[in-house]
């Protein structure tokens, strides 16, 4: 890293709680997969990430007083370059409440300047994680044997956000950092 590099804070706001931390494992990897080049400060040369996370302890908190808390504290213990926020929600079933909730999250997130990234059911699809054990076994099992995730394809990671509904295991987190990426490297 030289003098130039401008330096830019990603703030994921993630589902999960303080305690658990499941999503922090699986985002950390899709950045080291696809963009490690920007997170390791020996290599990148015009743009460094670092990253970040503030729990909402479930989605339907999104905008409440303490994750806007959170995420104000995170942008002001930043003083090095831009702070960007990044929600990233689950799918979920996509019923009609979880459409109107993701529906107004989205609205939310536009408001603010934030990015929004979606996985389409779960995060854990991604990786072809059993959804059926609970959160702490699934991020034990993913540590034990993330060497074998290397073969998670880079085209269900850019999958535009409207085409996600119905392809299991998608997510449009590349298309947003990509788009990052072009912004902030002009």
């Amino acid at each position: 890293m030289n003098d130039l590099t401008k330096q830019v804070q990603l703030i994921f706001v993630v589902e999960t709680n303080v305690l658990v931390k499941s999503d922090d494992a699986y985002i950390v990897w899709l950045l080291k997969k696809s963009y490690s080049s920007f997170i390791d400060k020996n290599r990148c040369e015009k743009l460094f990430f670092t990253y970040t996370f503030v729990y909402m302890d479930g989605k339907t908190k999104y905008n409440k007083a303490s994750v806007i808390r959170d995420v104000n504290l995170e942008k002001r213990l930043f003083p090095y370059g831009e702070s960007i926020v990044i929600y990233c929600v689950d799918l979920d079933t996509c019923d009609k409440q979880d459409e109107e909730k993701f529906e107004e999250i989205k609205r939310f997130t536009e408001k603010n300047n934030y990015y929004l990234v979606a996985f389409y059911k779960e995060i854990e699809d991604i990786f072809g994680i059993d959804i059926s054990i609970s959160k702490q076994q699934k991020v034990r099992y993913f540590l034990e044997h993330y060497p074998k995730f290397s073969t998670v394809k880079s085209e269900y990671l850019k999958i535009p956000i409207e085409n996600l509904m119905g392809n299991i295991g998608r997510t449009n987190f590349n298309l947003v950092l990509d788009e990052i990426i072009k912004i902030k490297i002009k």
